[in-house]
């Protein structure tokens, strides 16, 4: 299904229920925070990782709304055929990995993660991906 969300429309899977098992994860509830870091991040300039990206709905908000540009990452391979997808349905170019975020060797000025269920696993990682004086969001 399409949907809007703030300035970009992305497709997001068809759900009865938000589950880990769903193919590719989209949390409609989370619209607010998603809301409130794209205008906190607006403020900002650099590169923003968008470390579990699903969707890519964070990454590519952060690229429309707050001029930052987005580097994508997922673990699953359906989901980065639909950062692909959603990338192209909004004119954002895309840098895509798809890669386990622990083993992921880039750098950004901030970094986003937002996980299913507790970000602990991933919170050493994102320390060492952050570069100096750089802004972590964690979900």
């Amino acid at each position: 299904m399409i949907l809007t969300e703030g300035k970009v429309r992305i497709e997001v899977p068809e759900f009865q229920k938000i589950t880990s098992k769903n193919k590719v994860f989209y949390n409609p509830e989370m619209k607010m925070d998603r809301d409130l870091s794209s205008l906190i991040l607006s403020f900002y300039k650099g590169v923003v990782l968008d470390g579990l990206s699903a969707t890519g709905i964070r990454g590519i908000r952060y690229v429309k709304e707050s001029g930052l540009e987005s580097i994508f990452n997922d673990i699953n391979p359906e989901a980065v055929k639909l950062i692909t997808k959603n990338c192209k349905m909004n004119n954002v170019e895309c840098k895509i990995y798809n890669k386990d975020f622990n083993v992921l060797d880039v750098e950004a000025e901030i970094v986003d993660i937002d996980p299913f269920g507790s970000p602990s696993r991933y919170l050493a990682s994102a320390f060492r991906i952050v570069r100096p004086k750089g802004i972590l969001c964690v979900t």
